[in-house]
């Protein structure tokens, strides 16, 4: 039986407990699917915007007031779930409503226990500000097919709402988009964090065992270190955000991550499970005298030229904060960042001739507006790698790395504004007698050029 429990974490765990029980649950309908379904068709389909576009509205534009869930499940087996809670502005439960489609099997009623429970877990981390990298866990749990989330809390001044979306289609390709909005009534104080992220398999990476996304997860949270910086000024929301971000990212690689628990169950040690599934290509730091050290470590170790088998994929990110008035205030900023990976195959001018090239990219745009200053931040950061193959064995290969930062910090009449840019390109002749997976190679040549520049003016 439902109790008055004030937590909406706890309402998702009580109807997890007993999903048949809820079936018959005598909790009175009221108005909440229309409100709430009204609401969610404002913002538009996450699916069909890209989170680097910037965010679409504000979160108090919606119009449904206090909290509540309104979930949309199809599991493995095919059974579509559909589970809704209303709570009024005082706590009250207004509604519930857990729709199967038919009587659970006790296989699907295991799994729906599992997601609920993980569900439940993740609302309270994000609405109670102590996320984790690890909040989307329940859309890549076994039996799960695609899910759709709106949920909200209204407590206090406060008005938080979450939105996720899943989706996997017979092609391969998998969406995950979301949205996390923040707005405080008394100080008019806005947050708006939106990502959009799609991957798709690519047939050139199919020969390639090495399946490692820890880099994308380094990428986002070096850029994301940008609202850390002393012009935001926010350590906590740096760390929420980019957990956030980050949790979208696992969502949509986490398979990865099992297909490394199954090399180890079949035998595999961790050290030769992680060797075959990929190694790790770390981002640049933003501290400008760790990166050239870190550069000289990817680029020269053999390695590190190694194609990456990850799918294919574009992740989109925004966040924005709106409307602080308060002296203490680090000021509103907005900002975007997009990460990818392209990979495709180029036939030569003969039938033994062929390359595979892979380019990554990450570019970020970044500007906060405070009491007294303005900041402005560009990063972009190019990786692009080209192996030439010959009758079949690798000949070549071309490691390519480009960054360029730009930033301008105006104070008054006064305006300081920094670039730094970087480029490299190495060359490996492959080993003939070494097998061309193995990638052994030879006499590599290098070319590198650093510029960087500093200017004042008053």
């Amino acid at each position: 039986m439902i109790t008055g429990s004030t937590s909406l974490s706890a309402l998702i765990r009580q109807v997890a407990a007993s999903p048949r029980a809820m079936q018959e649950a005598v909790v009175p309908a009221q108005s909440f699917s229309a409100s709430h379904s009204s609401a969610v068709s404002s913002a538009s389909p996450l699916s069909q915007q890209s989170g680097f576009a910037g965010v679409q509205r504000k979160v108090e534009d919606d119009g449904y007031v206090g909290s509540g869930l309104q979930l949309s499940l199809t599991l493995s087996s095919g059974r579509d779930i559909d589970l809704s809670i209303e709570k009024g502005v005082t706590g009250q439960v207004k509604h519930i409503q857990l729709d199967t489609g038919g009587e659970l099997s006790s296989d699907d009623e295991a799994k729906l226990k599992t997601f609920l429970m993980s569900l439940s877990d993740s609302v309270d981390a994000i609405f109670s500000g102590s996320a984790n990298s690890n909040l989307f866990d329940f859309t890549n749990q076994p039996g799960i097919s695609d899910v759709e989330i709106h949920a909200q809390q209204d407590q206090g001044n406060q008005k938080q709402k979450l939105s996720f979306e899943s989706s996997v289609n017979r092609y391969g390709r998998k969406d995950v988009s979301g949205e996390w909005l923040k707005y405080d009534r008394l100080t008019g104080e806005s947050e708006q964090h939106h990502f959009a992220l799609s991957k798709q398999p690519r047939d050139v990476m199919m020969s390639y065992g090495q399946m490692d996304y820890q880099w994308v997860v380094d990428q986002v949270a070096a850029g994301m270190g940008v609202l850390g910086n002393a012009y935001t000024g926010d350590q906590s929301l740096q760390s929420n955000v980019t957990d956030v971000f980050v949790s979208a990212v696992h969502a949509l690689f986490d398979e990865t991550k099992r297909g490394h628990g199954l090399l180890q169950s079949l035998g595999a040690s961790a050290h030769d499970a992680k060797a075959f599934l990929g190694r790790t290509i770390r981002a640049f730091s933003n501290d400008n005298s760790k990166e050239n050290a870190i550069a000289a470590q990817n680029i020269n170790r053999n390695k590190a030229a190694n194609m990456n088998g990850l799918a294919d994929f574009k992740a989109d990110f925004s966040s924005k904060r709106e409307g602080t008035f308060g002296v203490n205030s680090s000021g509103d900023y907005n900002l975007a960042m997009s990460v990818s990976q392209i990979s495709h195959a180029v036939p030569g001018q003969s039938e033994d001739d062929a390359s595979q090239i892979q380019t990554r990219r990450l570019i970020l745009d970044f500007e906060s507006q405070g009491r007294k200053h303005s900041f402005d931040y560009q990063w972009r950061h190019d990786e692009m790698l080209i192996h030439n193959y010959n009758q079949g064995q690798l000949e070549k290969t071309y490691f390519k790395l480009m960054y360029a930062k730009l930033s301008t910090l105006t104070q008054g009449n006064q305006q300081r504004q920094e670039s730094h840019e970087y480029m490299q390109r190495q060359e490996y002749k492959a080993n003939q007698s070494t097998p061309s997976l193995q990638n052994g190679y030879v006499k590599p040549k290098t070319y590198s050029e650093q510029k960087s520049n500093v200017h004042y003016t008053v």
